[in-house]
């Protein structure tokens, strides 16, 4: 999922809510996130929310398969982490018909070392890590081949 605008992801919340029925309890909606960025993104709809009478607990995952398996198993109410081809691959390899109802943000994925300043100073035959998810995976070994 995708994500650009905070408002509308909101609208996305709020539409679920009333989707789900009105009662004289205070909402609470889960919603799952990954670790980071996706979850400080959720906390900020969260602290929205709440301002509309509609609580949100944010459940954070440190891994990509949980969120989904959770939102399949009826634990989480919505989640925010993941691009549509993820979740075609989810679905696919899971037997599940979960949906996208909005967007999200989208994660930009670049080159990170500790000890090597430029692409270029990789010395030959240095090991690499990439996403072990195939869609993933595949945005990884495009950005290594377009770095050369």
């Amino acid at each position: 999922m995708t994500l650009k605008r905070p408002g509308f992801w909101i609208a996305s919340v709020l539409l679920a809510l009333v989707i789900s029925g009105c009662s004289d309890q205070p909402e609470m909606i889960k919603i799952g996130a990954t670790v980071g960025p996706h979850a400080q993104v959720v906390e900020a709809v969260a602290k929205q929310a709440k301002t509309e009478g509609i609580h949100v607990e944010v459940v954070e995952f440190s891994d990509y398969i949980s969120p989904n398996a959770g939102l399949a198993d009826g634990s989480l109410d919505l989640n925010s982490y993941q691009h549509q081809p993820f979740l075609d691959n989810f679905n696919q390899n899971h037997d599940s018909e979960l949906v996208s109802i909005g967007r999200s943000i989208l994660m930009r994925m670049g080159i990170y070392s500790d000890k090597v300043q430029r692409v270029d100073d990789l010395p030959q035959g240095a090991q690499v890590a990439i996403p072990n998810d195939p869609t993933n995976a595949g945005r990884a070994l495009l950005l290594l081949q377009d770095a050369g």
